[in-house]
């Protein structure tokens, strides 16, 4: 062969594979640019910066293409041929500025077009001219300022546009076809056109929330009466009139929360006769006339006024404001200035079964101000002003279940005893001001479950007498000094009675307590345990005896406790005893799961660990003793905490928010060990099991290094605060701990 023949044979090579570079740069290749999965083609932040070219034999099968946030910043004529089977495209967060119909030529089956956040100015009329089957289109975060008029004529069965954004500031009544569905958010408008409406008469659904409307025209909707759904919330709308909505009496839903309105006047919703829900949150509401609901007769409480005129500033509802409101299931009243709830007031809602008081200003109640409330299931007056309360104004609610008291100024307890509410389930009392220095007998709350009377001034504990359905009890922050007025409560579950000054606990009192599964007595006075004060208690679960003054665990306290999870006892005086209850106290045989022993200044705990002072697969917390270096470590490598995620995992994905939050009840624990650098070597065993690094604050820590490359595949959460940190290799961890978050 001759030279030249070579020469050109060369040079025929190298075009070739010019051109099949050229060629590939841009054709679509699921593997390297895009996620495949069956009909959808992924290609979200590929740094793209045009459209791919799509390989032939797979341009039938794709319906659904998501171009999301890449860098495309024009489309090329006809990039879509061949593409007639797509019924979805998304440009979102490109660099598009222009349009034409030779653009989106081939896209004659998308029915949803997404084109927001792009670099849009404007667009003619005839770009969409050949999408006959766009229904949805998003326009809006785009540069442009108006809408043209014409713009969507050639768009016959579009039912939701998305228009709107900082730039865009209105539109013509004109520039908008006959649609379904209007979706204007984010944008400055001010003033709607009074024929915006004029020629939709199969309007449903109007979007103009969160926008600067100040004013919306009398007769606005009046030739579109088949709206079903308005959504104005987050305006600067100040005034409302029956005129307005006149008529839409198909009208389902109604938002117009977070507004700036001053008075809901008489009959304002008198034509709003199939409204099912509303919403006037967040406004400046300070007066509600007589009948200003007067009309709304089918308004349902299963989805309705989930958040109902709170957070206003009313202080004065007109008896007979809400008369004619049958069907009224829940009413939302929190966040406002309502000084008081008169009789009369309430007197129309007799399906009421939700009612929302709290963070009020409401200092006495009347005594039949809540008489007509024969269904009601929930009452909240937290939050509020009361200093007394008549049993009176209560024991009408025939069918509660539960009644929050919570944060008033309530100092008597006569009315608890006189309480007769007999569905009652749940009662909240936490901070007040109530004060037992004597007995009290709880008699007539025949099915009451838990009642919490944290942060009062309470001497003793109530008596519970026919009350055979009590399963939680919470007396925390009182001043109890014993639970030996505990009687007649067999069915507890749970008690809670942290930080009073309790110093020994009453085993006649256990005694009765078989049921008994969580027991916390943290923050008391407690000197010491003695071997029957468990011992009828079989049932329990979880003990916290952390903060008190413990300085001796007789041998056999906790004979017999096999259910037993969870056992606290950090922050007592515990190290002296050591020797003596390593062995018998902590035995393999226990189910314990958690176990914490911090701030009990041990010195050693390695040989006890050897000897059956706990399980291998625990989540144990050693912080805050005077362990050294060599201890800890030697722990660390034979510990696995967490051992209980990996047991529940196995059970399926039913049990999976029992996993997670067991995962999260147990942990390793090192703060305030002293340490100097992190034991690697032991941490090596930990690798794949531990999920956080909850205690690792108030060492001496001054550099935070995984030289040992240790997988902490499933570490979320590290903890160094109150260390000396210099340096943290943090892209070290991150490779070999993908999922950390750092405190």
């Amino acid at each position: 062969m001759e030279i030249k023949h070579i020469i050109l044979l060369c040079w025929y090579i190298l075009l070739c594979s010019l051109c099949n570079y050229g060629t590939q740069s841009k054709t679509f290749d699921c593997a390297v640019h895009c996620t495949c999965q069956k009909e959808i083609m992924q290609c979200l932040g590929s740094e793209m910066h045009e459209i791919p070219t799509i390989l032939e034999r797979n341009q039938s099968k794709f319906t659904t293409l998501n171009l999301r946030f890449n860098k495309i910043q024009s489309i090329e004529n006809n990039s879509f041929i061949g593409l007639e089977g797509l019924s979805e495209l998304d440009l979102t967060g490109n660099r598009i500025s222009v349009l034409s119909q030779e653009m989106l030529t081939g896209l004659k089956n998308v029915w949803n077009l997404n084109l927001k956040r792009n670099f849009m100015r404007s667009f003619t009329s005839e770009a969409f001219s050949k999408n006959n089957t766009l229904q949805n289109l998003k326009l809006h975060d785009n540069f442009m300022v108006q809408l043209r008029q014409g713009s969507m004529d050639t768009v016959p069965n579009l039912n939701y546009l998305y228009i709107g954004g900082k730039f865009f500031t209105g539109f013509d009544a004109n520039s908008l076809h006959q649609f379904n569905n209007l979706k204007l958010l984010y944008t400055r408008i001010e003033n709607l056109p009074l024929g915006l409406f004029s020629e939709k008469p199969n309007l449903r659904i109007v979007y103009l929330q969160m926008n600067k409307i100040r004013v919306i025209p009398d007769g606005i909707f009046n030739h579109s009466t088949r709206i079903s759904k308005i959504y104005l919330n987050d305006n600067q709308l100040t005034k409302l009139t029956s005129s307005i909505f006149a008529h839409l009496s198909k009208l389902t839903i109604m938002k117009l929360s977070s507004n700036r309105i001053l008075k809901l006047v008489n009959r304002t919703f008198s034509t709003f006769i199939s409204l099912v829900k509303l919403e006037l949150s967040s406004n400046l509401i300070e007066v509600i006339e007589r009948n200003a609901f007067t009309g709304l007769i089918n308004i349902e409480t299963i989805v309705i006024l989930e958040r109902f005129l709170d957070n206003n500033a009313i202080d004065n509802i007109a008896v007979g404001a809400f008369k004619g409101l049958i069907r009224l299931r829940e009413l939302w009243l929190q966040g406002n200035n309502l000084a008081f709830i008169n009789s009369g007031m309430l007197s129309y809602l007799s399906n009421l079964q939700i009612l929302q008081l709290s963070d009020n200003q409401i200092s006495y109640l009347d005594n039949d101000s809540l008489s007509s409330l024969i269904n009601l299931d929930m009452l909240n007056l937290a939050n509020n002003r009361l200093t007394n309360l008549s049993s009176a104004a209560m024991n009408g609610l025939i069918a509660l279940s539960t009644l929050y008291l919570d944060e008033n100024r309530l100092k008597q307890s006569n009315f608890i005893q006189n309480l007769h509410l007999p569905k009652l389930r749940q009662l909240y009392l936490r901070n007040n001001e109530i004060r037992i220095s004597g007995q009290i007998v709880i008699d007539k709350l025949y099915q009451l479950e838990m009642m919490d009377l944290s942060y009062n001034y309470l001497h003793h504990l109530p008596q519970f007498h026919g009350q055979d359905q009590i399963e939680r009890l919470q007396i925390g922050s009182n001043l109890l000094d014993s639970i030996r007025f505990l009687k007649n409560a067999s069915s507890l579950i749970s008690l809670t009675l942290i930080n009073n000054n309790i110093d020994r606990l009453d085993k006649i009192i256990l005694d009765d307590l078989k049921k008994l599964q969580k027991l916390s007595l943290r923050e008391n006075q407690i000197n010491e345990l003695h071997g029957r004060d468990f011992k009828t208690v079989l049932s329990l679960t979880a003990i916290y005896l952390d903060y008190n003054n413990i300085s001796s665990l007789m041998d056999t306290i906790f004979n017999q406790l096999y259910k037993l999870q969870t056992l606290d006892i950090g922050f007592n005086n515990l190290a002296q005893n050591i020797p003596e209850f390593a062995y018998r106290i902590f035995r393999r045989d226990l189910q314990l799961t958690r176990l914490g022993i911090s701030g009990n200044g041990f010195t050693h705990l390695w040989q006890a660990y050897r000897n059956g002072f706990f399980k291998k697969e625990i989540g144990l917390d050693i912080s805050y003793n005077n362990l050294p270096a060599d201890e800890v470590k030697n722990l660390i490598g034979n510990i696995f905490p967490l051992y209980i995620c990996r047991y529940f995992r196995r059970i399926g994905r039913e049990s999976i928010l029992l996993y997670m939050s067991r995962c999260w009840s147990t942990y390793l624990g090192l703060s305030g060990l002293k340490l100097r650098q992190l034991p690697g070597d032991g941490l090596r065993s930990l690798e794949g099991y531990i999920y956080a690094f909850r205690q690792l604050s108030g060492n001496k820590l001054k550099t935070i290094t995984n030289r040992q490359n240790v997988r902490f595949l499933k570490l979320q959460l590290l903890n160094i605060s109150d260390n000396a940190i210099l340096n943290f290799c943090n892209n070290n961890w991150q490779k070999f701990a993908p999922m950390l978050e750092m405190m």
